[in-house]
């Protein structure tokens, strides 16, 4: 039986699980007020049998406050931990929410050889309990000698420091940012095979705004033999990377405003990770004719965008004009850089990318309805769009 049929099955007979485990989700509904972020443990380092590393942090950005987490073993109560370690970045972004100062976890956890899955679920300070993520071990299993190829791989691929890895992502954690490589190309996989695309089909990639070359090293790892390409503004991270990423990637610096220097139809696959998020309502326009015309005949666009949540978290006073024109922007000091905000409806992006249509649609990075671990953008909503023959 397959691991959908048995959910399926248990939510009709109304399974419960064992020792009061995660019962019901907001995760499933389209409300879910949940911030957060996994930093370990990747899933190439878990072992059954062996301890493994759990942190991260977990923000309610509603009045709710997140005290700990529960963990369930195959429905079976394990352990609780605290949410209480300090998240001082957290805290200086967005210090209107009650504890974003202390709203990280921390704690190790034994994984059990014959366990497949580990549930966890939150609980707040008012007693009220909700579910916040699984992790799959029987998926892992199934995925492990490739988890290992992969492994030693990245043990050979030199990364950034801190302040080149602040650049892109936030933070200056570099082991972070490694623990995310790996899971970056697994959730993309999923994320395509759910669009109905076979990753292996995918022979040529485009990643722009590549900074240090984080996604085109994932991409490296699963299949070295694929034409890999990057382009990004910023000089200093593609000087990096033409330095440090593995020979046979090509790499470029572009300008704000296409063209680029590539053929027409010549990709088939070109992705955005956190780009248009960035980027005037016209100049996303001027990009998205650029990208359809390096794409091939159905290929694909990956794209991230920020939803509501983020409009939630950083304009919540822009929260009505949101929610009537499905689009905003936040002028900053030069487009293309973080200063510069834009906010996308899913009702406004059909209407943004002529020429092509919606294979897949992830609302902040679900697949399911269900929280993903090692999110590719945070809680960005992802889309997979396909070239218009």
């Amino acid at each position: 039986m397959t691991s959908k049929l048995k959910r399926l099955l248990e939510i009709l007979t109304g399974k419960k699980r064992a020792a009061g485990g995660c019962r019901s989700s907001l995760a499933d509904s389209g409300h879910d007020s949940i911030f957060y972020g996994l930093d370990e443990p990747p899933h190439h380092l878990v072992e059954p049998g062996a301890m493994a590393h759990f942190s991260g942090s977990v923000l309610c950005i509603d009045s709710r406050a997140v005290c700990a987490l529960r963990v369930y073993a195959d429905r079976v109560f394990v352990a609780s931990f605290p949410v209480d370690r300090p998240t001082p970045l957290i805290g200086q972004t967005v210090p209107h929410i009650a504890r974003s100062a202390v709203c990280g976890f921390d704690f190790d956890l034994p994984i059990g050889k014959e366990t497949d899955r580990y549930d966890f679920e939150l609980v707040f300070e008012n007693g009220a309990r909700e579910c916040f993520f699984s992790y799959d071990i029987a998926r892992l299993l199934e995925l492990r000698d490739r988890l290992q190829r992969m492994r030693g791989g990245l043990e050979q691929l030199s990364m950034p420091d801190g302040p080149i890895v602040l650049l892109t992502q936030g933070h200056e954690n570099v082991l972070s940012y490694r623990n995310s490589i790996i899971p970056f190309i697994v959730n993309v996989e999923r994320y395509l095979a759910e669009a109905g695309v076979d990753s292996r089909d995918i022979r040529s990639v485009l990643d722009i705004g590549c900074g240090s070359g984080r996604a085109l090293s994932a991409w490296y790892l699963d299949d070295p033999t694929r034409r890999l390409h990057g382009c990004d503004i910023n000089e200093k991270l593609i000087a990096w990377s033409r330095r440090n990423l593995p020979p046979g990637i090509e790499l470029v610096t572009n300008s704000v405003l296409p063209p680029l220097a590539y053929p027409d139809r010549h990709f088939d696959l070109v992705q955005l990770i956190s780009v248009f998020t960035h980027l005037s309502l016209p100049v996303q326009r001027q990009w998205v004719d650029e990208i359809r015309r390096i794409l091939k005949p159905g290929g694909y666009l990956l794209i991230t965008l920020q939803n509501e949540l983020y409009v939630q978290i950083f304009l919540p006073n822009s929260m009505a004009e949101f929610r009537q024109t499905g689009y905003l922007e936040t002028v900053g000091r030069d487009e293309g850089l973080n200063h510069y905000g834009a906010f996308h409806a899913p009702s406004f992006v059909p209407g943004l990318f002529g020429g092509f249509e919606i294979a897949g649609y992830f609302p902040r990075g679900k697949i399911g309805g269900q929280r993903t671990i090692f999110q590719i953008a945070s809680q960005q909503d992802v889309y997979i769009l396909r070239r218009s023959e």
